[in-house]
C-alpha cells in the first residue's frame, strides 16, 4: 500500500517517508499536485527490465506474424535472432515470455539472462555454416551423439 506525503513531509518526516519507501513506495505531491514515487532501486531495475524485454517481445512476435521480410532495423536489439526460422522464433517468444513473468514476480532476472544467452550461444552456433548444417541435419539420431568425458590427467613421464 501506498503512502502518500506532501513535498514538506520529506523534510519533516523524511524518517517516515523512507519507510514507507522502503516498504514499497512513497508518493510524493509537489507543490502542483504531480505524484512523484519514491521506492526501492530493485523495484526501479525490476520494471525497467520487464518493460524493456516486453517491448523488445512484443516487436518481435510482431515480425513473426508479418509476411514481409524484416530488415536489420526492424530487428532493432534482437538482430541476433534473425538466424532462426518462424517456429524457432515463436519458441522463444514463448519462453523469454514465461520466464520474463516468472522473473519479475521474483524480482530476479538471473534465469531470465541465462536463457537469454543460451539462445545467443545457439544463434552464434547457427552463423557458422558447417556448425549449422550438422546442428539441423536430419541425417543423425540421438544415438549418434555421446556425452564427451573429462581427459584424465596425465602422470609424469606417462605418454599417450
Amino acid at each position: 500500500m501506498s503512502t502518500i506525503f506532501q513535498t514538506s513531509d520529506l523534510a519533516r518526516q523524511s524518517k517516515r517517508v523512507v519507510e514507507a519507501a522502503s516498504q514499497g513506495e512513497a508518493i510524493i505531491r509537489d507543490k502542483n499536485g504531480t505524484p512523484l514515487v519514491m521506492t526501492q532501486e530493485s523495484t526501479l531495475r525490476n520494471l525497467q527490465e520487464y518493460h524493456t524485454w516486453s517491448i523488445r517481445l512484443a516487436r518481435l512476435r510482431a515480425l513473426v506474424a508479418s509476411d514481409s521480410e524484416a530488415n536489420i532495423r526492424q530487428w532493432g536489439e534482437l538482430a541476433w535472432l534473425h538466424i532462426f526460422d518462424k517456429d524457432d522464433l515463436r519458441t522463444f517468444i514463448d519462453e523469454a515470455e514465461s520466464q520474463l513473468l516468472l522473473s519479475s514476480a521474483m524480482g530476479d532476472y538471473t534465469a531470465f539472462d541465462e536463457l537469454i544467452e543460451e539462445w545467443k550461444a545457439t544463434a552464434s552456433q547457427l552463423e557458422d555454416p558447417l556448425r549449422r548444417s550438422l546442428l539441423l541435419s536430419q541425417d543423425f539420431n540421438e544415438h549418434d551423439f555421446v556425452e564427451a568425458k573429462r581427459p584424465e590427467p596425465q602422470q609424469e613421464g606417462e605418454m599417450n
